[in-house]
């Protein structure tokens, strides 16, 4: 059995893409507050990795695993914030976000 999609079959995917986007943010981060280049060449090679079309490739219920992978993003960056102790709460554009998505997964169910 291929490793990718057996990864994406038994959810194992979602830690590591967690894991993968607060370690990004946190490079952002460290990249914004010191004055070395090293981080944006950090930032540019991890940006090639795109999760998304390998999940998508192998999802089995793609509106749930769409559904994870844009909470997964949208919540990374405040988790990232609040573990090096700079959170300072959801944006009101992130609450919008967040509301976009329930009205949207509300929809697809009702199969407006």
């Amino acid at each position: 059995m291929n490793i990718l999609k057996y990864i994406v079959e038994h959810n194992l995917w979602i830690p590591i893409v967690s894991a993968y986007y607060v370690l990004y943010n946190y490079i952002g981060y460290k990249n914004n507050t010191e004055d070395t280049s090293t981080w944006v060449y950090t930032m540019v090679a991890m940006s090639i990795f795109q999760f998304w079309v390998l999940i998508s490739k192998y999802s089995t219920n793609l509106f749930r695993d769409g559904m994870i992978y844009d909470l997964i993003i949208l919540l990374s960056f405040p988790l990232t914030m609040w573990l090096v102790g700079n959170f300072e709460g959801l944006k009101t554009s992130q609450l919008i976000g967040v509301s976009l998505i329930v009205i949207g997964s509300v929809l697809f169910k009702l199969e407006i």
